[in-house]
């Protein structure tokens, strides 16, 4: 949803999809014994590259490279 809202550059909007994701994704329970964690991992790393091209695009530079640092 958050990437329709980025092509759509309503960024706002787009940045408050990925809050309640991240929200989303954090609340879940940790995945099962020798089950692969990579999914999470790779959605929260898209995630938070997705919210530093928002911020980039609202002009919250600094924002934008601590999440990309992080």
């Amino acid at each position: 949803y958050a990437a329709a809202l980025w092509q759509l550059e309503r960024w706002e909007p787009a940045l408050e999809a990925i809050d309640r994701a991240q929200r989303a994704l954090a609340s879940l329970p940790p995945a099962p014994a020798g089950a692969p964690a990579q999914k999470r991992a790779v959605d929260g790393a898209a995630m938070a590259s997705l919210r530093g091209q928002i911020l980039e695009k609202l002009s919250r530079t600094a924002e934008a490279e601590e999440v990309w640092r992080a």
